[in-house]
């Protein structure tokens, strides 16, 4: 009897030590669900938006941030009260006149709960976050990336001109290659243009997928046709990419044969053009 006893005590003794392990994992899972998503450290053109900081709640019910601090690279930190909330789904941004930080070219950000552990962090250094804004892509859980365009209260933008060729002596036409890192989001009406002022309306209807890769020109790969572009380009040129509010998305120009090996971004999607190893339009 003592026997059946003590092992029924074991059973019960490990069934309760699992379950509050499993419950103190999903606290913590849902705690690192408020982020800073986006972050500036200039002046930029939008009113209200200079060396502000973005908070995104990814749970499904409001967060109060009473007590919850934001800490700068010099010590210097500032408190959320009462007041501050985050509805579900949704951003907060913080802008300077509220938290007084000053978030210099080469610093971070700390985001602290009322309990004083660290929830999130951010740095940035060559300013960085001074050409417009570092961006969590895709939002919430994807790492830190310098943003094309400011995209406070919205999802950020995550569309690249990622490599552009020049045609081959068969006729063949430039190619332009545009990647979405983002959110699946439509560029239907968005347009591309040269130099000269020429443009293209892409008139794509399908959802541009997270991780999914546009070509545009008339060359064939293996698995798929490219569309036609209808763009004139010269050896010696530039390419924008605007939104279908005529908002400037993305830039890239070249000199003469630059693009005979064609330029991609190095490191991949977000950093600067220069000249291929390979063929990456694939």
């Amino acid at each position: 009897m003592f026997y059946c006893k003590l092992h029924l005590i074991l059973f019960i003794s490990i069934l309760f030590v699992g379950c509050g392990k499993k419950e103190e994992v999903d606290n913590e899972y849902f705690t690192n669900r408020v982020v800073i998503n986006e972050i500036t450290s200039r002046k930029a053109l939008e009113v209200g938006i200079d060396d502000s900081i973005e908070l995104f709640n990814g749970k499904i019910y409001e967060v109060n941030l009473a007590g919850w601090r934001l800490k700068n690279s010099q010590g210097k930190t500032f408190e959320f009260t009462e007041e501050d909330y985050i509805p579900p789904l949704s951003y907060l941004v913080v802008s300077k006149k509220k938290h007084k930080l000053k978030l210099t070219k080469i610093g971070s950000i700390k985001l602290k709960n009322d309990t004083g552990v660290t929830i999130d962090y951010v740095e940035w250094k060559d300013g960085m976050a001074q050409k417009n804004s570092l961006c969590r892509i895709p939002n919430l859980n994807g790492p830190f990336i310098p943003c094309i365009i400011d995209s406070f209260k919205n999802n950020n933008q995550a569309i690249r001109i990622n490599h552009i060729k020049e045609g081959d002596q068969e006729g063949h036409t430039f190619s332009i290659e545009l990647i979405n890192m983002g959110a699946p989001i439509s560029i239907y009406g968005w347009v591309l243009s040269n130099k000269k002022g020429d443009t293209f309306v892409i008139q794509r209807k399908e959802v541009l997928a997270t991780r999914e890769r546009l070509l545009l020109g008339n060359l064939v790969q293996e698995d798929f046709t490219i569309s036609n572009h209808q763009l004139k380009l010269k050896r010696k040129d530039r390419v924008e990419l605007s939104d279908n509010n005529g908002k400037r998305i993305d830039k890239v120009k070249w000199k003469k044969d630059q693009l005979l090996t064609g330029l991609c971004r190095s490191p991949f999607f977000y950093g600067k053009f220069s000249p291929c190893i390979e063929d990456q339009t694939k």
